[in-house]
């Protein structure tokens, strides 16, 4: 029988490698920059942004609302300033007719992370040197870097796991 590895990715950006890598994607695009900015500010997996609707978006209450998700939870999603920027900005370019926020140039969703985000990880070095792919940084560290951020603020574990989705704090407890 083969021996079980925790193989959990745990890595999270700093404020200087964020920066970094958003200035990078920034000049090369402008979407991914902004799916990225969105991703850290909300903490929101992958799928969840790629399904993104403006239906989920509560624009006067500032939250967005998901059922269903990954862990078969509802949960509500809190918007500071900046993700609600975001989401206006899309809302108001997003003209597909199933109403997704965060499409390609053919007017469908994403249905995978784009090549220019792990180009911008390649050209910000955000990688170098590490050869163990649990210490890599991917898109999904993007989530993980919302909630180390708001562990270092001392937002409360059972806050972190509650935005996060998570069905266990146990879960939540690695950040």
């Amino acid at each position: 029988e083969m021996p079980k590895f925790d193989n959990r990715r745990i890595r999270f950006l700093s404020k200087r490698e964020a920066q970094n890598l958003l200035l990078y994607l920034r000049d090369t695009s402008d979407i991914w920059a902004d799916i990225s900015y969105f991703a850290m500010m909300t903490g929101l997996r992958a799928g969840e942004i790629f399904n993104l609707r403006i239906s989920n978006f509560d624009k006067g209450n500032r939250i967005l609302r998901f059922y269903d998700s990954k862990t078969t939870q509802n949960r509500v999603i809190p918007l500071n300033a900046k993700a609600m920027l975001i989401l206006k900005k899309y809302e108001k370019i997003s003209s597909n007719e199933h109403g997704y926020f965060f499409v390609n140039t053919s007017g469908e969703k994403w249905n995978q992370v784009s090549k220019k985000f792990y180009i911008a990880v390649d050209k910000c070095e955000l990688n170098k040197n590490i050869t163990d792919a649990r210490e890599k940084r991917v898109f999904h560290s993007l989530r993980h870097t919302f909630a180390s951020w708001l562990v270092q603020r001392g937002v409360p574990l059972q806050v972190v796991s509650s935005l996060l989705g998570h069905k266990s704090i146990k879960t939540t407890e690695r950040y």
